[in-house]
Order: C-alpha cells, then structure tokens, then sequence
C-alpha cells in the first residue's frame, strides 16, 4: 500500500527529498511510497536484470538498472520501475539532462496489491510519456507479459509462461525463455 504526501510537488522539489531504500515515486505531483517488495519480488527483478544484461553485453548497446533507480517523465512525475533500460545513448542525454529521456523498455514484478497499480495505471502512464515496451511479470504465475506501444497505448504482444520465448520488440534480437525470469524463486524455498 502507497503512502501520499499530500502537498504538490516538482522534480527541483524531488530532488531535494533524501535517498530511501523505498519505492519512492513523484506522481501527479504527490509523492508516493510502497513498501519494501518481498523476497521472491526481488529474486524476479535480479534474473530479469541478470537476463537483459548478459544479452546487452555481447548484443546491444544499452544500460539496464533496477530499482530504486529516478526515471523523471516530466517535472511532475517521476517514477522508479522494477527494471529500466536504456539505449547508452539515451543514457548519455539521461546524464546532461534526465527529464523526459525515454527508456526503451520498463519492467514491473507484480507485487502483492500492484496488479491493478501494474496492469492499468502504470501501463497508462507509460504509454502516455512514450516508453515503447513495457513487461509485466507475475512470480506466481511464472508469467512474462510484453507489451508494445502502438500510438498512444499498449498491445500485449506476448504472453509467455515455462518454455515459450519472451521476445523483445525494442531490444531487437533478445529472447529467453519465461522459466529464466524465475530461476531464483527456487532458491528461496529453503
């Protein structure tokens, strides 16, 4: 469940808040903040990187990060995805200038209480600023949802569970299969 400070605030405002360990977003102008996300959030969000990273590294040129990690769409909103990642040369205009610098493609785990937050108002918000391809993963499930922008909202382009292949539209040439993205969840049952 978010908490909201109740007053309007900008970017310059945002800036001036102090780092937290917490999903910490600027939405609408109102901060928002989740709380910490459960182990086997984190366990998705680190193969996804892990996954998108060994892929980057030998085939496109890009930087991925997890969250928290400030991706500010306009001086009223600025939102920290699961998974962000950026052509470097986006990154490169991200550092001058970081307003409105597009990512290619942003990740969201769903959490216990996100889905409505993940499956409606985030994928909103992120059409509406222009993201071309937003994933939606569901650890329980074992799912991997990828959608496209297509003018000004999403299609689901795939939607990929075990052995069937997660296929990227903005990162041209990465698949995986879905059981990649779950391989640590394994881990946790100790």
């Amino acid at each position: 469940m978010a908490h909201t400070v109740r007053e309007k605030l900008t970017y310059k405002d945002w800036l001036a808040y102090p780092e937290s360990k917490l999903r910490t977003e600027l939405i609408d102008g109102r901060i928002e903040v989740s709380g910490a996300p459960t182990d086997g959030h984190q366990a998705v969000v680190i193969d996804t990187h892990a996954l998108l990273r060994s892929w980057m590294r030998v085939h496109w040129d890009g930087v991925a990060l997890v969250s928290p990690c400030d991706v500010p769409l306009d001086d009223q909103n600025v939102v920290q995805p699961d998974v962000v990642v950026w052509a470097r040369e986006r990154c490169r205009s991200r550092r001058a200038d970081p307003m409105g610098v597009c990512p290619a493609l942003v990740v969201e785990v769903l959490s216990r209480g996100s889905q409505p937050k993940d499956r409606v108002e985030r994928r909103h918000r992120y059409a509406r600023y222009g993201i071309r391809e937003y994933w939606i993963i569901d650890g329980k499930a074992r799912s991997v949802e990828v959608l496209v922008l297509e003018g000004s909202s999403y299609r689901s382009a795939s939607m990929a569970v075990g052995d069937a292949r997660v296929v990227s539209h903005a990162l041209p040439g990465f698949e995986a299969a879905a059981c990649e993205f779950f391989v640590s969840l394994d881990d946790l049952s100790c």
